[in-house]
This record gives C-alpha cells, sequence and structure tokens, in this order.
C-alpha cells in the first residue's frame, strides 16, 4: 500500500508538472494581449477553464496505474484502498459470551449437523466450510447435556459416585471429564470425525486442523486427536 501510494504521488508530480510547463506560456500571453482588472476577473471566473480538466481527471489516471483509489475533486471523504481480485471470507471472527458451565440446549445451535453453543456457531460454520473447500469431509459431535456426561463417565470411569464424580479424568480411559466441567456440556467442544471415523493424529483431517484450526479459535486436547475446543481442554 505505502509503496503504490508512493508511486501515485510521483506519477501526480510529474503530471501536474508537464500541465505547468504547457499552459503557464499561454496564460502569460491571455495576460498580455487581454488585461483585466479584479473587478472584471471576479466576474468573468478562471482565465482558462481547460486546466481544471487535467486536475478533474488525475484521480482517474493515478487509479489505472496503481489500483488507489483517490477522492474525486470536490468530493469528501477519505481514499478507499481496492486489493484486486477477490478476498475469501474471513473467519468467524474472535469468540465473545462462551459459557462458564454446562448449558441447556435452547442455547445451541445446530451447524451442519453438529450442535454447539450460540457463540461458537459462526466460527464452527466457516470452519466446516473452509474443510469442505479444501476436500475434507469433516463432521462430529458436539454439545452434550449433563445426563450423557455422566453415563460416558460410568463407561469410560467406573461405576462408584467417586469414579462418576471425582475420579481425575485423566484416569478414566479415553480420559472423560467429570461431570458438570466438560466443553461438550458447555457446547465449545467438538469430538471431530474425517470421513465418518474418529479423528486420528496424522490423517489428512487431522493434519488441516493442526494448520487451520486456531484460524476459527478451535484447539487441540493433546490426549484425543479428535476432541477440539475453545480452549484446547
Amino acid at each position: 500500500m505505502k509503496t503504490a501510494v508512493t508511486v501515485a504521488a510521483m506519477l501526480a508530480f510529474a503530471i501536474v508538472s508537464t500541465i505547468a510547463l504547457t499552459t503557464t506560456p499561454k496564460r502569460a500571453a491571455i495576460a498580455a494581449s487581454a488585461p483585466v482588472n479584479a473587478q472584471e476577473q471576479t466576474q468573468q471566473g478562471p482565465p482558462d477553464l481547460e486546466d481544471s480538466k487535467y486536475i478533474d481527471v488525475l484521480p482517474n489516471i493515478i487509479k489505472t496505474f496503481t489500483q488507489v483509489d483517490l477522492p474525486q475533486a470536490g468530493a469528501s471523504g477519505s481514499a478507499t484502498t481496492t486489493t484486486g481480485g477477490n478476498t475469501p471470507p474471513a473467519p468467524g471472527g474472535p469468540v465473545t459470551g462462551t459459557p462458564d458451565g454446562p448449558v441447556t440446549i435452547d442455547q445451541t445451535v445446530l451447524v451442519r449437523g453438529i450442535r454447539v453453543h450460540t457463540s461458537m456457531a459462526a466460527n464452527t460454520e466457516a470452519l466446516l466450510a473452509a474443510a469442505q473447500a479444501a476436500g475434507l469431509d469433516i463432521s462430529g459431535s458436539g454439545w452434550r447435556d449433563p445426563q450423557e456426561q455422566i453415563a460416558l463417565r460410568r463407561q469410560n470411569c467406573g461405576t462408584t459416585d467417586y469414579d462418576i464424580y471425582q475420579r481425575p479424568s485423566g484416569e478414566c480411559s479415553p480420559p472423560t471429564a467429570r461431570p458438570g466441567t466438560s466443553n461438550h456440556e458447555r457446547g465449545t467442544a467438538i469430538d471431530f470425525t474425517c470421513g465418518g471415523d474418529t479423528m486420528r493424529a496424522g490423517d489428512a483431517c487431522f493434519n488441516w486442523m493442526v494448520a487451520n484450526a486456531a484460524k476459527y479459535n478451535y484447539y487441540n486436547l493433546p490426549a484425543e486427536s479428535w476432541h477440539w475446543s475453545v480452549n484446547g481442554s
């Protein structure tokens, strides 16, 4: 951008200098042959309107060579920069308003078959669309209600109250968060699949996620290649 504006300034200077050299003698001749007093000058306006038309078209000439939009003569406001070509859509943007505890289903939405908290909807849509554009079939499961989390703890950690509610998640197989603490209960985590199978480290989908997921505010839990959330836990 800085280079384009510098080129535009140099081009403008060259054109204005040329106009000045070619029009100054003409003005001098007019002044010598038909002098006017101050009152007549005010009534008649500028003696040569042809010069102004060159000034008026300068912005268009400069834009042609530099792709920098400059204000037209008499226009207000600042210049607008054009990038040239098509700009790809931006990711969903920063995530705000994520919950700090379990949410109910009415606080979630379905995004391409994956239920997430409303704060994650735009980023999830952008991520899945980008993966599809890259030729990848990425899907998965997101939000769980507390009863589902309890059932998973019973399945992965044990059947006693200690197993379900107190045992450290790392002692479960696979690791499973305690009820009330899981990002799945908040709708801010997804267990991803690749082509219908669990996403595994080293597959094409996982490699793509490693390279791109952070753009959409998704981060991997290192112990689980398939588990990605807003904070990596």
